[in-house]
């Protein structure tokens, strides 16, 4: 049975940002939504709300008479309730006659979405976690896609049409559409004529019917929505022609505190595996608390404890996985990768076939000695 919710919020967009997060998040449905706690009684009496997020300070009847109302009509609600001053004597009120919950103070985030409105992103990849936190805030971040040779946008998310995880849908006169092989592709006016001087690149761009490559994998959703999924260079193909992005798998490994990096590597191997390097601070918490030496960070990725710590980890934050996808084997480095190294570029992204050089002779352990197949 899911967790039901209502909101009273005065603040319109933090109203509807939380509505819309609150009901896309398996396990909690938003009841109702309101500008005020009048009919407050009525309200949670007739909708029966698990929990009731609101703010102290509304106009009509606010916060703390609504908390009165709700606790006297349905005593068991847990209340969530948040303010932007360090009143004393409020925040008392709200605690007293045994109210069950708690309260956010100072979040002055209602105040600051008001000045900086929506706010816009392209480039890099926006995390998840990090679009659905600012969502909540009620300061959506509009994540949007294109390339220079797309002059430069081809997809937006717009405000109150926005699906978190998609980079929107396309902009009015340009088409996008899904190859065969998961490549985005795109005609309309804003694509570029061709490289200048370069009548060999361009052809290799844009095909005879003037659809632009762009280079990603990408996914269009019944309603439109395009998300993109990974490089179509960076594609592993297995030796048994499963396709993997790995790009989301290496993003999910690091949500996990323990793990700082990880490249997925398995191109025309039998099965995918994970190099994963080390967050040292939180792996060095961990160590002390289970008596290993901290004094020595490669010493102490090269246990056998704080291996399988490491790959337990990594397997919690991959269980979702199909099959096919998750990683058969791990190898723990102790040293990230860099920039100086050669390992990334400049602008942070791994370069694969380096890492993959520079760790052959460990990798090639790992698959036993089996070959790549033939291109």
């Amino acid at each position: 049975m899911a967790t039901t919710i209502a909101i009273f919020e005065d603040n319109a967009r933090l109203r509807e940002s939380l509505t819309v997060l609150l009901n896309g998040v398996e396990g909690y449905s938003v009841c109702g939504d309101y500008a005020n706690c009048e009919g407050a009684g009525g309200i949670v009496t007739e909708h029966r709300p698990d929990v009731v997020i609101t703010d102290i300070d509304m106009p009509g009847v606010d916060g703390i008479e609504g908390l009165r109302i709700i606790k006297e009509h349905r005593p068991e609600t847990f209340i969530i309730m948040h303010t932007v001053l360090e009143d004393d004597d409020r925040l008392f009120q709200c605690l007293c006659g045994g109210a069950n919950g708690y309260i956010l103070k100072n979040t002055s985030f209602v105040h600051l979405l008001e000045a900086i409105g929506n706010v816009l992103n392209g480039g890099a990849p926006l995390s998840p976690d990090i679009a659905k936190f600012f969502f909540a805030a009620g300061m959506p971040i509009l994540e949007g896609y294109g390339l220079t040779e797309t002059s430069p946008v081809m997809a937006v998310n717009i405000f109150g049409q926005t699906k978190l995880g998609t980079v929107g849908r396309p902009i009015p006169g340009v088409e996008v559409r899904i190859a065969p092989d998961g490549e985005i592709v795109t005609r309309g006016p804003n694509v570029m004529h061709g490289y200048y001087g370069k009548a060999e690149a361009t052809a290799e761009a844009v095909d005879p019917d003037g659809w632009f490559h762009t280079g990603d994998i990408g996914v269009l959703d019944a309603e439109g929505y395009l998300r993109i999924t990974d490089r179509k260079k960076d594609l592993i193909v297995t030796a048994g022609g499963k396709n993997i992005a790995p790009q989301p798998i290496e993003n999910l490994a690091k949500s996990s505190k323990y793990v700082s990096n990880a490249v997925m590597l398995g191109d025309r191997r039998p099965f995918p595996i994970m190099l994963l390097v080390p967050n040292a601070e939180s792996l060095k918490a961990w160590a002390a608390r289970h008596g290993h030496p901290t004094d020595d960070l490669e010493r102490l990725v090269s246990l056998a404890e704080v291996q399988a710590k490491l790959e337990r980890e990594a397997r919690r934050t991959l269980r979702d996985l199909a099959h096919f996808e998750m990683p058969k084997k791990f190898l723990i480095l102790w040293r990230d990768f860099s920039v100086e190294g050669g390992e990334l570029t400049p602008t942070l992204k791994v370069r694969r076939r380096i890492v993959e050089e520079r760790h052959r002779a460990a990798i090639e352990a790992l698959y036993g000695g089996t070959p790549r197949e033939s291109p």
